[in-house]
């Protein structure tokens, strides 16, 4: 067996969530003048709070608000480092904030009187997630929260972020009533913010509808189409076109868990266009050439098509692996009796399919790398907890009856018909 083969492998996931409790957790962080307001909060927000899970599944327990189960399941499942986005399912909302179908979470502030009260949620939520992400800050990668309604404020959040040991924020989907569009030059020292403090900016799927949420027959398979497309993307090409890239290239943005296989197809469908209707001058040339140095995929539990795919099309570099902890359809599933975690088996799904090279890569190394992580501490971690090289891409033999929402055990999803049969030969050539 080569060195290569025997050594762990460093695996990140670019997709998990917290529900701190407003009550237990959120209230300390409430400054003394604001309690009683904070309190009024809690009333009205009612009986979903308090650890009443959202969808209803057990996953994880204490690991919604707590970082010492939060890393003893990530030791079990043989993550080094994990990124943090709120909206666990336990049904938790963020403070004068909100928690959408699908848990995710955001800041709004459409009413005028309520802009204070909003600025006040973030500072209470980020300030307690710093606190939990102290427990190890190089594996535990919080989000701040911004108020993007107001460029200045959002600017001094990512200042204090970096400051607290954060490496990213939530970054709202475009289009968000109140919040400039991204391409509007008034961001510009937010984004000169984020490159200064290391801080990347992390988007996802779900992050804010410009458009009602469907209703009627097939509403939530209607929902979940149109938020997990091209609208949960649309920063691309505001900082593309809007040359953002090029006044700050080193800005890193990471779109997390929408549609399969977007990654190319929203590149040739940006080139043509350009080629077309193009007039904005591009330092690069063509929308492209952004994507491998600036934007990134979080392919939240991906299928073994997706894997394949970016392996077999040359874009395997920018791609991260996501366990959606503790979502009830991600990888992180409580089953002892198969012997190994179901989130290494999903992942040994995906990897056995493409070349080791690249399975290591989106296992882990390409997030430590384009989000400047500390390498040397999380390849310790490694050592200690994660499978090897070879273990990573060994085909799973026999498949366990779980959750089928996880997608990394769907034998095909996303291609067309007529494509199956090129990737089962990709995925047979590289074994």
């Amino acid at each position: 067996m080569s060195s290569d083969q025997a050594a762990p492998v460093t695996i990140f996931s670019a997709d998990s969530h917290v529900g701190p409790r407003l009550r237990e957790d959120l209230r300390a962080y409430c400054p003394a003048p604001y309690l009683d307001d904070y309190d009024a909060m809690t009333e009205q927000v009612g009986p979903i709070v308090n650890g009443q899970a959202l969808l209803g599944h057990p996953n994880a327990g204490p690991g919604h608000y707590g970082a010492a189960v939060r890393l003893r399941d990530m030791d079990s499942d043989g993550v080094a480092a994990e990124v943090i986005y709120h909206g666990s399912q336990n049904g938790e909302p963020l403070p004068w904030g909100g928690s959408s179908l699908f848990g995710i979470g955001t800041f709004d502030a459409f009413d005028s009187s309520m802009l204070s009260f909003a600025e006040l949620g973030c500072s209470i939520y980020n300030r307690w997630l710093a606190d939990f992400c102290s427990a190890d800050q190089k594996r535990l990668l919080g989000l701040a929260h911004l108020p993007a309604w107001d460029i200045g404020k959002s600017a001094e959040v990512v200042r204090w972020a970096g400051s607290a040991g954060l490496k990213g924020v939530n970054f709202p989907v475009c289009g968000r009533r109140g919040v400039k569009s991204y391409n509007d030059p008034a961001w510009d020292p937010f984004w000169a913010a984020c490159v200064e403090n290391g801080i990347a900016l992390h988007t996802h799927g779900n992050g804010a509808p410009i458009f009602e949420e469907a209703t009627g027959p097939g509403a939530a398979e209607i929902t979940i189409t149109d938020i997990g497309g091209w609208s949960s993307r649309r920063a691309v090409h505001h900082l593309i076109y809007g040359q953002v890239f090029d006044r700050f290239p080193e800005l890193t943005l990471v779109i997390t868990e929408i549609e399969e296989l977007w990654y190319q197809s929203s590149q040739w469908a940006l080139d043509s266009q350009y080629r077309r209707f193009g007039h904005v001058p591009l330092k690069k040339g063509m929308p492209s050439a952004y994507f491998p140095t600036n934007v990134y995929m979080g392919a939240s539990f991906m299928s073994p098509d997706q894997a394949v795919a970016a392996s077999r099309d040359g874009y395997a570099g920018n791609v991260f692996w996501g366990r959606d902890y503790p979502h009830m359809e991600g990888a992180h599933q409580a089953r002892p009796d198969l012997g190994e975690p179901v989130h290494l088996l999903a992942l040994r799904n995906v990897m056995s399919r493409v070349p080791q090279r690249d399975a290591v890569a989106m296992a882990g190394l390409n997030a430590v790398r384009a989000l400047g992580l500390d390498a040397e501490h999380l390849t310790g971690v490694a050592a200690r907890i994660a499978p090897t090289a070879e273990r990573l891409t060994t085909p799973v033999e026999s498949f366990p009856d779980i959750l089928p929402l996880c997608m990394a055990f769907a034998g095909q999803s996303g291609p067309r018909p007529a494509e199956k049969e090129e990737m089962q030969t990709f995925t047979r050539t590289r074994q």
